[in-house]
This record gives C-alpha cells, sequence and structure tokens, in this order.
C-alpha cells in the first residue's frame, strides 16, 4: 500500500500536465494522457487488490464500500483514457465506455456510498483516514478532471 498511492498521485500530476498541454494544443497531450490514465488505473487495480486486506478495513466493515468505489473510479479513468486520448476511433465507441457504462456505475457508487454512511460514522479513526486517502481524494481528482474535460470540449467546439 505504501507504493499504490505515492504512484496515483505522479500519475494524476501526468494527467493534469497532459491537460494543460492538450489545451494549449501542444503535441504529446495525448501521449502525457495516456499514460498518467494508464498508471492511475493500475494504482486503483492494485489498491483494489490490496486494500481489503488491510486491517482497518477488514474490522470495520467497510470492504465493501471500498471495492465499489475503487472498481468505479478504475472504469472511469479507464474510460475518460479511452475517450480524451483517442485511443477508441467513432464517437460510439468513445461514448459507449465514458458516458453509457461511466455514469451509471458512477451513480451506482454513489447510491452504495449514501447506503453505507452510517457503518463510516460508526468506524474508527484509521478506516476513515483510509477512506478519505483511498476514495474520497481519486474521486475529488477524477471531477477535477472531468471538470477539464469540459472546459477542453468547449474550447474544442469553438476553435
Amino acid at each position: 500500500m505504501k507504493v499504490v498511492l505515492p504512484s496515483f498521485w505522479l500519475s494524476c500530476a501526468i494527467i493534469f500536465l497532459a491537460w494543460i498541454a492538450k489545451l494549449q494544443f501542444v503535441p504529446g497531450g495525448d501521449i502525457l494522457f495516456r499514460f498518467g490514465s494508464t498508471g492511475a488505473t493500475l494504482a486503483l487495480v492494485a489498491q483494489l487488490l490490496l486494500l481489503p486486506r488491510h486491517e482497518a478495513v477488514r474490522t470495520s466493515g467497510m470492504a465493501g464500500l471500498f471495492l465499489v468505489n475503487t472498481s468505479a473510479l478504475a472504469l472511469l479513468y479507464a474510460g475518460m483514457m479511452l475517450k480524451v486520448a483517442h485511443v477508441l476511433d467513432t464517437q460510439l465507441q468513445k461514448d459507449l465506455v465514458l458516458d453509457l457504462l461511466g455514469i451509471p456505475v458512477l451513480l451506482a457508487a454513489l447510491t452504495y456510498s449514501f447506503g453505507q454512511s452510517a457503518k463510516v460514522l460508526a468506524s474508527d479513526r484509521e478506516a476513515k483516514v483510509l477512506l478519505m486517502r483511498h476514495v474520497l481524494y481519486p474521486w475529488t481528482v477524477f471531477v477535477f478532471s472531468y471538470l477539464f474535460y469540459v472546459v477542453y470540449s468547449v474550447v474544442l467546439a469553438r476553435a
């Protein structure tokens, strides 16, 4: 677990550098975005495999909460890479991954998370810290990245 979180943050820094490059129409933004999104997705998959084994997660009964949110985040980061970095060719393929699969997964994860709020409030401090570091921070970074995508779409529409 000591490697997963720093590698995720490094990948997110690369993603935001890629957004800056893409917004300025600098060549190489797609490559940076692919690299950063792949790293973030792999870090989330590693977290998906390692986090449920953590003692604080098992004793708090929040393993399902971590699994659902981490799975949703991994799918959304992969979908964002496929859509933004021009990996897929047609617009239908791009929309299928992020919009048609990602948004329902996002809503399901949010609904499940709010349903588990009593369990979160009753958990110990260590489980709450893990939830904040491994679930809430990645969701926040994804929301900001999605906002950059909206800005990028507006810039492309005006260009």
